[in-house]
């Protein structure tokens, strides 16, 4: 086993315990003074220049200069920085918590009296920070870190801007489009607004579960954002009246600190484009959740998609947003791949009064075990390895620079292949999508996002008697370390949904077409090289039956193990 890594001979680094856009976080020792503490190891996102990398070290350690000026027991304090063989590490307090994405993903919607709580504990800590003058620019549920005594601490200035500071990349994007203020795809002046606008957000997906903004897409996600209708949030006084003043897109009519605080109250709302500091409000006591560790395969139904309301237009002074709009919309890539059948995924299905599944669909299946494959019906991939094995370069599938295999269904799935108990499965569809999906769990939505996964190839394996669908999907990462990492983090997760893919029509179709909460399913994750892949199966007609798991967990784990690379060389 190898020995820990001692950074600038003081920090012994015991365990990795996060990852983002700035970098890895570390458990660790300082073997100095012995004491636990948090080691930010920073690293330059995919495909950076040595000049952005320059900029970038410059961008975080700025981030400490502008965190160490703040000294609030709900902020996260840094305790050093230190240069070691070429790299930059913020030396952290250690958290032992659950970040809020966490809370909600494993509680669903908070209780109303827990989220006027953490929302004052939150501004308590904004108030601090904007009085020195800098602005937090990524305040959302998965930078917000929950301890188990209730305190809240906010985390993660690594995008934060010291106020009237010359940007250092202009009509640079940074930070989580859901939650990020109107104004800052303007590009406007950042203001304390900013981090209003955000709170706002927060406080929404943490009494419904999710952001009013959140779509299936980045560009239609951003296009929700700028335009469309916001729903009133599903609570009641005062904090819907908080939540309401804070998510008003002129920012000089936005809620600032003291309105919001004044609201949480039951006050009246004076609203001022200054910032404010106010004093501490008195917390009331929050009981922290417990946290589970149950290993894979793991099963969560996924969650539907629901159709979001035509954009509304704005006139008026957003004209710049407009046009960001559209260079957003026409550098999307493309979200389907010529390669087989279109995809459809299920209607919502989230929420009370879901209809009933008709009495085709819920009659299990006659007869367990799966009906043998036909032999003759086999395909081979005889063909596909001939034509690709030809090249002078076979380059290295283990990083980014090196990989020449093509992010396509056609390059990354087998035309079929056949599980541990000789059930044989051929591909039905298959396509180039988003990689951060509705469809999928909050976890799973927030790894990948902090992982910078951009799109991913998805596969539908349907076998030969026509009655089982495998939900491949497949996450391609800088390299095998960032994928190990990835891997890992869903590992350890409690439950995991990377949502269903089902071919448009024909067979396998029907699946997405009910409700598969309570259907038996089985799902599984799998890695090598740079690629990390999800495999989910079910019984087309959504059987519940017990004696399908067996079948099912041999096609899903069969599956996860012959995606990737190899099928194209």
């Amino acid at each position: 086993m190898d020995e820990p890594r001692v950074v600038a001979d003081r920090y012994r680094l015991v365990k990795m315990i996060n990852w983002g856009g700035m970098g890895v976080v570390w458990r660790a020792e300082d073997v100095l003074i012995g004491r636990e503490v948090a080691v930010k190891e920073l690293r330059a996102p995919v495909g950076v220049s040595k000049p952005q990398w320059q900029e970038f070290t410059e961008r975080a350690l700025r981030e400490a200069r502008s965190t160490g000026r703040i000294t609030h027991p709900g902020v996260a304090g840094i305790f050093d920085v230190v240069l070691d063989d070429g790299a930059a590490y913020l030396i952290m307090e250690l958290l032992d918590g659950l970040d809020l994405a966490q809370v909600i993903e494993q509680e669903g919607p908070l209780d109303e009296s827990r989220v006027v709580d953490i929302a004052s504990q939150v501004l308590d800590a904004l108030a601090a920070a904007h009085a020195e003058d800098v602005v937090h620019r990524d305040v959302k549920p998965g930078n917000i870190m929950v301890l188990p005594d209730g305190t809240v601490k906010l985390i993660d200035f690594g995008i934060a801007h010291a106020l009237g500071e010359t940007r250092m990349t202009v009509n640079a994007v940074i930070g989580t489009r859901a939650y990020m203020a109107p104004e800052l795809f303007a590009n406007g002046e950042i203001t304390a607004a900013a981090d209003m606008w955000s709170l706002g957000v927060t406080l929404y997906a943490a009494v419904s579960g999710e952001s009013p903004f959140l779509r299936d897409s980045e560009a239609a996600t951003l296009s929700a954002l700028l335009f469309d209708p916001i729903p009133p949030p599903r609570c009641k006084s005062p904090l819907k009246e908080t939540i309401t003043a804070l998510l008003t897109r002129e920012p000089d009519k936005r809620a600032t600190l003291g309105g919001a605080l004044g609201l949480l109250a039951g006050r009246q709302l004076k609203a001022t484009a200054k910032l404010s500091t106010t004093p501490e409000v008195a917390k009331p006591e929050v009981s922290a959740p417990a946290v589970a560790k149950p290993r894979l395969p793991v099963g969560s139904a996924p969650v539907g998609t629901p159709g979001g309301k035509p954009p509304s237009r704005q006139a008026g002074g957003w004209t710049v947003v407009v046009v960001v709009v559209l260079l957003v919309l026409v550098g999307v890539p493309e979200v389907r791949d010529k390669v087989g059948d279109f995809f459809d995924r299920g209607s919502a299905k989230t929420g009370t009064g879901v209809s009933t599944l008709p009495t085709a669909q819920s009659t299990p299946t006659g007869r367990y075990p799966l009906s043998q494959p036909d032999t003759r019906d086999r395909i081979t991939t005889t063909t596909r390895t001939t034509t690709t094995t030809t090249t002078t370069d076979p380059g290295s599938p283990d990083s980014v620079a090196r990989d020449k295999t093509p992010f396509t269904a056609n390059a990354l799935m087998p035309d079929s292949y056949i599980d541990s108990k000789d059930v044989k499965y051929k591909v039905a569809a298959g396509g180039v999508h988003d990689c951060v999906q509705r469809g999928m769990s909050q976890n799973v939505r927030d790894i990948l996002s902090r992982a910078g996964c951009a799109r991913m190839v998805t596969g539908s394996f349907v076998d030969s008697s026509g009655k089982i669908l495998v939900s491949v999907q497949v996450y391609a990462f800088e390299n095998t370390a960032a994928a190990d990492a990835v891997y890992g983090r869903f590992d350890a997760a409690s439950s995991l949904s990377f949502g269903l893919w089902c071919p448009l029509d024909g067979t396998g179709a029907a699946a997405c077409k009910g409700d598969d909460r309570k259907a038996t399913r089985s799902i599984y994750i799998g890695h090598h090289h740079r690629y990390v892949f999800s495999a989910y199966a079910l019984y087309i007609n959504l059987t519940s039956e017990a004696g399908a798991k067996p079948w099912l967990d041999a096609a899903a784990k069969r599956a996860v193990n012959v995606v990737g690379p190899q099928n194209y060389r």
